[in-house]
Order: structure tokens, then C-alpha cells, then sequence
């Protein structure tokens, strides 16, 4: 597994791949795993690892909200 840094802006990303050469002799990479943001604080380098996310949540049912509310500040506001 080789370690990639990949400067965009002011922010370094890192990324660990795995490279592997295919039957031609090029080198390829494949399983490509977001590591984090590599910041640097008091001369140390450290690896921010990314935010998780939640991906348990099931929508189960949703319910209208905006269009009902603009109407009723509306008619609110006409005082009807």
C-alpha cells in the first residue's frame, strides 16, 4: 500500500492505494481508500480523518411543510 498526497488549494488530501502492474508491465492502482486531510501543527504532520456518516437513517415517511406554510403567512398577512 502506497500513500498519495494530492495538493488542492491550501489543503493536502491524502489517499491510500494499492499498485499493482497488469500484463502489459504498466503500473495500475486499484482500492483507492480516502485516508484525510494531512495538516501540519508544531512541525508534527498529522492525518484529520474524514467525518462519518450515518448511514443507518431510513426515511420512512415525509410531510409537506413549505407550501402549506407559505400559504398560511399569506393569507396571515391579508388578514382573511
Amino acid at each position: 500500500m502506497a500513500k498519495t498526497r494530492i495538493k488542492r488549494g491550501n489543503k493536502v488530501y491524502v489517499y491510500e492505494r494499492e499498485n499493482y502492474r497488469d500484463e502489459f508491465g504498466k503500473v495500475k492502482h486499484r482500492k483507492a481508500q480516502y485516508l484525510g486531510i494531512e495538516e501540519t501543527t508544531d512541525g508534527k504532520i498529522r492525518i484529520i480523518p474524514p467525518k462519518k456518516r450515518q448511514k443507518d437513517i431510513e426515511i420512512t415517511s415525509s410531510v409537506r411543510y413549505g407550501d402549506i406554510a407559505a400559504l398560511f403567512t399569506l393569507l396571515k398577512n391579508i388578514t382573511l
